[in-house]
């Protein structure tokens, strides 16, 4: 009678110890899911800066572009009236 007790006493330590092991491993697990969203949500940010500078990197290089062939007609213009 004594070694059931013992063994209902020891599988009860067992079950209480899994039962703690378990809760904290299912605490990590969602620690890191949160991690692991917080890195996502900065990945997105970083993308969306990142494009927002290729815009306006794209934009200035047209008009430089376009000012650049605005100056190249008047370089033209100027060359054709000073050596004629």
């Amino acid at each position: 009678m004594k070694s059931k007790l013992e063994d209902k006493e020891l599988e009860q330590i067992f079950h209480d110890s899994f039962k703690l092991e378990l809760e904290q491993v299912n605490e990590n697990l969602n620690s890191k899911k949160h991690e692991i969203e917080c890195m996502k949500k900065e990945i997105e940010a970083i993308y969306e800066i990142t494009n927002q500078k290729l815009d306006i990197l794209s934009s200035v290089r047209l008009n430089l572009m376009k000012e650049n062939s605005y100056l190249q007609e008047i370089i033209s213009i100027m060359q054709t009236i000073f050596y004629c």
